[in-house]
C-alpha cells in the first residue's frame, strides 16, 4: 500500500525531524506546505541511513508545496498548478491510479473566509477538471 505524509511545516529547518519521520514510516509521497528547506538539502537527508532513493518532484508553478516521493520522475507527473495548490497523477504499475489535490488554503489569520470559499472553489474546479482529463475521479484531496 502507498503511504503519504502531509505536514506544514512553517519555514522551519527541521530537515532531520522531517526525514526521520518520513523513513521511519517508510512514507512513498512526501508533501510539505511552506517548506523552506531546499530541496537538495532535503534529499540528502532523505537518504543518508538508508538504502531508499527519494525523488524530488519538479514543480510547474505551486509555490506553496514541495513533493518527495520515492518513485523515479514520471510516476508522479503534475497536471495543473497554481501558486496555491498542486494536482498530481501517481501512476505506479500494477497499483490503481490516482490523483493527489495538494492545497495550501491561505490561513484564516490573514484572510477573509469570503475569499477562501472562492480559493475552494476554484479548487473544486480545477479538481473536476483534472478528473476529466485523466478520466476517473480516484482523488485523494489534502489540506
Amino acid at each position: 500500500m502507498t503511504s503519504f505524509l502531509f505536514w506544514n511545516i512553517r519555514r522551519n529547518p527541521i530537515q532531520s525531524i522531517v526525514a526521520n519521520l518520513a523513513l521511519r514510516h517508510e512514507v512513498d509521497v512526501l508533501m510539505l506546505a511552506e517548506c523552506g528547506i531546499a530541496p537538495d538539502i532535503l534529499l540528502s537527508n532523505l537518504s543518508d541511513s538508508t538504502s531508499k532513493t527519494y525523488y524530488h518532484v519538479p514543480k510547474l508553478g505551486c509555490e506553496g508545496v514541495e513533493i518527495f516521493t520515492r518513485f523515479p520522475d514520471g510516476f508522479i507527473p503534475p497536471i495543473i498548478e497554481s501558486d496555491r495548490y498542486t494536482i498530481c497523477h501517481l501512476k505506479l504499475p500494477e497499483k490503481i491510479d490516482i490523483i493527489i489535490s495538494i492545497v495550501h488554503i491561505p490561513s484564516k489569520l490573514y484572510t477573509k473566509e469570503k475569499d477562501q470559499e472562492t480559493i475552494s472553489r476554484e479548487i473544486s474546479v480545477m479538481i473536476r477538471n483534472a478528473e476529466e482529463t485523466i478520466g476517473h475521479s480516484k482523488t485523494i484531496l489534502v489540506v
